[in-house]
């Protein structure tokens, strides 16, 4: 067992894995420093109902953008464990089928979104009634090209990662949110109105997809996806992780933005922007916390790959105490800092509520504890259980949110997202304890 530690402290410090880390901390500071930079210029050019407005709009691309659809990430641990193996025609075998899977599944998201875009009446629903319904229509169609490309671009990650380069599948990630806040940015000082900034946005991201997908055919043809190299039995392999890896963005989505969009609904974009300050001052905890989850899951793919059990369990120690000492930090910060950052980011214009942002605090302390389970279960793909009981607690958790509401207003909806992560947290708890178990009996007959 020590013998394991100490290969797992090493396996820390080699100049691959220290590189990654770097690379995943710019790439969250990046989206830390993009919703600081792009809060005080809308609020200042469009206002705070336009700041609200902007929220509500893009509630649902903008998180999608910063989360995995469902299909490139189970394609990330399936290729790089692969690619440990030398089973260079099973990766490549396995991105190809992920991207008819994916080019698939858009195709038939992209129909059912676009005929709900045009079909019904987002200016009453959004309660948006200082914007046009031909705007609301022209910024909720160009969210979908921003998803699109995104999810494409996760794909492209996936060969990056497998060829043995995470720590530029990160950094490829932080160029693209900084020049895609850019070019909002840009047009937003330039005059730009919401179909402008949306074009602007959604644009950024597509050219620089296309230009990454033609960087891999250069550089790593052998993993380039092919039809010809299309599986229905790898398709099928794959459906169950994919399809949980679905499940967990859209339960976060609908816990994260559908909140924000019942909000609006229910109290208009003033109560929005407010929360969403709140949300964003206690989501960087969540951030930060990423850069480690983030950067340990391809090193778990690796040790399971090559099967060194002792290896695998002493990183996850380590990796849990590095997050219990940031979570630690984190709450001092919010505590002392976050009433003065709420005013910062809003130019004195939005009211944050103390309530509000101490349960979103709690929220992602709760958050931060249990997402190290799942980044471990995700390295070799088993995360059914999580994605089953994540939507069934955030769909339980959002309908109490609704129902206390009626009383308590929005810190009913800070309280039940927090008590969602909570009961998350007890059992990843749980997991671990057998997870344990289980992979030191692997160690012993192995």
């Amino acid at each position: 067992m020590v013998h394991a530690k100490v290969t797992a402290l090493i396996m820390l410090t080699t100049r691959t894995v220290g590189a990654t880390v770097v690379a995943h901390v710019v790439n969250q500071i990046v989206i830390i420093l993009t919703q600081l930079v792009i809060i005080p210029i809308i609020a200042s050019k469009w206002g705070s109902v336009g700041l609200g407005a902007w929220m509500s709009m893009t509630a649902l691309p903008t998180y999608l953008t910063i989360s995995d659809f469902g299909f490139t990430y189970s394609a990330k641990s399936d290729m790089s464990v692969r690619m440990m193996a030398n089973d260079v025609v099973g990766a490549k075998i396995t991105s190809s089928s992920t991207l008819m899977l994916l080019v698939t599944s858009l195709f038939v998201a992209a129909v059912i979104y676009g005929g709900s875009v045009y079909a019904l009446n987002w200016q009453g629903i959004l309660n948006l009634q200082s914007v046009t319904l031909e705007e609301i229509r022209w910024v909720l169609i160009l969210g979908l090209v921003q998803v699109c490309f995104f999810q494409l671009f996760l794909l492209s990650a996936a060969a990056i990662r497998s060829s043995g380069r995470p720590a530029l599948e990160a950094s490829l990630d932080a160029v693209a949110r900084g020049m895609e806040t850019t070019a909002l940015a840009v047009t937003i000082f330039a005059g730009g109105g919401f179909a402008e900034a949306a074009m602007a946005w959604s644009f950024t991201r597509a050219a620089f997809t296309i230009a990454v997908w033609i960087w891999l055919y250069v550089t790593v043809p052998q993993l380039m996806p092919g039809l010809r190299w299309v599986r229905w039995e790898r398709i099928k392999e794959l459906s169950h992780p994919s399809a949980a890896y679905i499940v967990i963005p859209l339960a976060n989505a609908i816990l994260i933005q559908g909140v924000v969009i019942l909000i609006g609904i229910m109290a208009g974009p003033l109560m929005v922007a407010g929360y969403s300050v709140a949300r964003i001052i206690t989501r960087m905890g969540v951030s930060a916390a990423n850069v480690l989850n983030y950067a340990f899951t391809p090193q778990y793919s690796y040790l399971i790959g090559r099967k060194l059990w002792g290896d695998l369990h002493a990183l996850y120690k380590i990796h849990v105490g590095l997050i219990v000492i940031g979570t630690v930090l984190y709450v001092l910060a919010v505590v002392l800092l976050g009433e003065h950052v709420g005013r910062a980011l809003s130019h004195g214009q939005v009211e944050v509520s103390d309530v509000v942002l101490l349960f979103l605090m709690f929220a992602a302390v709760f958050e931060m504890l249990w997402t190290p389970s799942l980044s471990f279960a995700s390295a070799s793909n088993k995360v059914g259980d999580f994605s089953v009981l994540l939507l069934i607690d955030v769909i339980f958790c959002i309908c109490l949110g609704c129902s206390l509401s009626i009383w308590f207003g929005v810190e009913a909806f800070s309280f039940s997202v927090a008590l969602c992560h909570f009961f998350m947290f007890v059992y990843a708890m749980k997991k671990w304890s057998i997870e344990k178990k289980k992979y030191g009996e692997r160690e012993i007959s192995e």
